[in-house]
């Protein structure tokens, strides 16, 4: 009974293991320079609905990697991972949004979604939306909010979190920090 179950295991992975080794053959290709390969390799995974593809796509797309440089595309793929859920697609089409790289510029888009990334503990969002809180752009100028931010990406080991978090506190009240920390142990579930 166990050497069958054992079987059934084996196969089961045999079974599995194409679409992993798909991926993970387009990312060996990638890291190795092979873009061609790697496009292929992800391109039907990403038509399938593999989100992890989709963005490997997009950014390929976007960076001109093996394919002519289109950020429409990098767009829809960006899009595409994103309305599955896949946080560094929300974090990429942020960044689409806020500097108008084949879409119109729209920091509040970028805004919501740097934010939506931020809540899923994504440091890149979290240090964006710090930065779009000092600004002010697309987003409410709040030096609370933003020192929060830079707080939670920096505890994720963003040092130019953390230094930019030191910079504007010589700008803030001890009560503004107080509050800023009260709101960064919030998220956290302190």
């Amino acid at each position: 009974m166990l050497l069958r179950i054992a079987f059934m295991a084996l196969a089961l992975g045999v079974l599995a293991s194409p679409a992993a080794a798909t991926y993970e053959t387009g990312l060996y290709a990638y890291s190795a320079g092979d873009y061609e390969t790697a496009y292929r390799e992800w391109l039907s995974l990403a038509e399938a609905g593999d989100a992890r593809s989709q963005y490997q796509i997009g950014l390929m797309h976007l960076n001109g990697e093996g394919v002519a440089a289109d950020p429409a595309k990098a767009f829809k793929w960006f899009s595409t991972a994103a309305d599955q859920g896949y946080t560094p697609s929300l974090v990429y089409l942020a960044e689409i949004y806020y500097t108008g790289r084949g879409v119109e510029h729209n920091h509040a888009e970028a805004a919501r979604l740097y934010t939506e990334a931020a809540d899923q503990s994504n440091a890149e969002a979290q240090y964006a939306l710090g930065a779009l809180h000092i600004r002010g752009h697309g987003i409410g100028k709040d030096l609370v909010k933003a020192h929060m931010w830079l707080s939670l990406a920096g505890m994720r080991g963003l040092k130019e979190a953390r230094s930019r978090r030191s910079e504007i506190e010589a700008l803030m009240t001890a009560e503004q920090i107080a509050e800023a920390e009260a709101l960064r142990d919030k998220k956290m579930g302190y």
